[in-house]
């Protein structure tokens, strides 16, 4: 039975630390009562990423991690576990390659709704297909510099989801919340529907709890990674969760 839903959205990189353990760690995750999960395809240049998810996704690729495994990966998921909110996350040069509509038509046969792709911005002209697309859709990635005019623009496309930066950092830094982080927060409360998660930095329990003063739910991603290094993932999320 799955536990009471926590606002946690736990980040894994399909693939790692190898093809026969990812599944299992992201089924415990499920298991444990994670409210979402973050299901990134590696790629071999994850510009976003500090260096610990670099190292996650390059030991991923070299396992055997591709398109294939990746997709299978998902149908499994999604398969025993219907009703668990999955976001995926990869790169734009590994969907460009796939094929823009061709992956957006995967995704939409998998049942998978969101994505996040931290180097498309979502007013480039290639998030057009997912702007427009009815069953499948681009989660904003926003920072704490946004301006006025993009914030509008964020708030315009009414996302079900928005993924804002808690500061200027590649993951797996110090967890801290920008004050503007916060006002942007605010504001995207009062002018549309969507749940704000903030990642970047969070590796405590102490952090998740700052994190859910502001935003919806909370992004926790380097320091599932360095658990699952120390053989010590299930005590981590237990921590995390306070299950």
């Amino acid at each position: 039975m799955v536990a009471t839903k926590n606002s946690i959205m736990a980040h894994a990189v399909m693939g790692y630390p190898n093809l026969e353990e990812s599944f299992g760690i992201v089924e415990m995750y499920i298991e444990k009562g994670v409210e979402y999960l973050e299901l990134q395809i590696p790629f071999s240049h994850p510009t976003a990423d500090g260096s610990t998810l670099c190292d996650a996704n390059l030991k991923a690729l070299e396992a055997g991690a591709d398109m294939a495994y990746c997709f299978e990966f998902l149908e499994q998921v999604r398969k025993k576990y219907p009703q668990q909110k999955i976001m995926l996350m990869s790169y734009f040069n590994r969907i460009y390659n796939y094929g823009i509509n061709a992956f957006i038509e995967r995704m939409q046969s998998i049942g998978i709704q969101h994505f996040i792709l931290p180097d498309l911005p979502f007013d480039a002209p290639q998030a057009k297909a997912f702007n427009s697309n009815e069953r499948v859709q681009l989660v904003p990635v926003i920072a704490p510099n946004l301006t006025d005019a993009r914030l509008a623009q964020v708030v315009a496309l009414q996302p079900d989801y928005i993924y804002l930066m808690s500061n200027y950092q590649v993951t797996g830094g110090q967890f801290n919340i920008h004050e503007n982080a916060k006002k942007i927060i605010e504001i995207l409360h009062d002018k549309t529907p969507a749940k704000v998660g903030v990642g970047f930095g969070i590796s405590t329990k102490k952090d998740v709890a700052a994190c859910l003063q502001y935003a919806d739910f909370a992004i926790v991603g380097s320091a599932l990674k360095l658990a699952i290094d120390a053989g010590e993932i299930e005590e981590k999320v237990v921590e995390l969760l306070g299950v």
